[in-house]
């Protein structure tokens, strides 16, 4: 099981991890996120990359459904979960983010 291990930034940017394949924000903010079937709840994200990022939520998440994050000002953003310890998922994108919405959203969840 991979584990992350967030070094949240004190400074205005968030921090970047380099990871063998790609670079990736540490950050944190409050999203609401669903599965199909449920109401939306609130959840924290966390460490996000092209091609996922970090959630907790104290709400348990089931496996094989997917995970519909709301942030504010974009779609709802699709994404499977690939590993998950008690309420801490590691969630990847069913389709990675345009480099261009990747910055927004650093942008808008900036520390």
């Amino acid at each position: 099981m991979e584990h992350w291990n967030p070094k949240i930034s004190d400074g205005d940017r968030p921090t970047f991890i380099e990871n063998k394949r790609e670079e990736r924000a540490v950050l944190q903010a409050r999203v609401e996120i669903k599965q199909a079937g449920t109401n939306f709840v609130s959840a924290a994200l966390y460490d996000l990359s092209v091609s996922g990022f970090r959630l907790n939520c104290f709400t348990k998440l089931l496996e094989h459904k997917l995970v519909y994050v709301k942030i504010p000002g974009l779609q709802l953003l699709a994404s499977k979960i690939r590993w998950m310890d008690d309420s801490e998922y590691g969630c990847m994108f069913c389709q990675p983010l345009n480099p261009y919405v990747f910055n927004h959203i650093v942008s808008l969840m900036k520390i």
